[in-house]
């Protein structure tokens, strides 16, 4: 679970740069300590524009990030859906709140990984593989 940042904390969200058009990074910082890293795929993939289906299976793109040294791990969230156009089947960190589940609650779905966690290496590299049309956050533990 994200720990909720005390209000008079300084929250800094920073832009990375990306080698494509593809991709997106962020960082948060709280109090100058970073916190959180998003990643964001931007490939379309099993879309409406070709009736949900892809001829091929769903690529995964690796990233590496050089966090500071004393960065020890950290807490996965995935957002994940079918198709990067979905409105449902939506599931973040392993669950779904489709409303015609549980009427909007959380719905744990045990085709989808959740609790998953993070290494980083001694020299504060981390190593994230995302599929195409997801997103992913790190809770740092910095």
């Amino acid at each position: 679970m994200m720990s909720k940042p005390h209000p008079s904390s300084l929250l800094k969200i920073t832009h990375l740069p990306a080698s494509s058009a593809d991709n997106s990074f962020y960082t948060a910082h709280v109090d100058n300590t970073l916190t959180r890293l998003l990643i964001v795929d931007l490939h379309t993939y099993n879309t409406t524009a070709n009736n949900y289906t892809t001829s091929f299976p769903r690529p995964v793109e690796s990233h590496t990030f050089q966090l500071p040294a004393c960065c020890r791990g950290g807490a996965v969230h995935r957002l994940v859906a079918n198709g990067s156009d979905a409105v449902t089947g939506i599931t973040w960190d392993g669950n779904s709140y489709n409303y015609e589940l549980a009427e909007g609650k959380p719905v744990r779905q045990g085709n989808v990984t959740c609790g998953e966690r993070v290494k980083i290496d001694r020299k504060g590299v981390v190593r994230l593989d995302v599929e195409w049309s997801s997103a992913v956050v790190v809770t740092l533990d910095c």
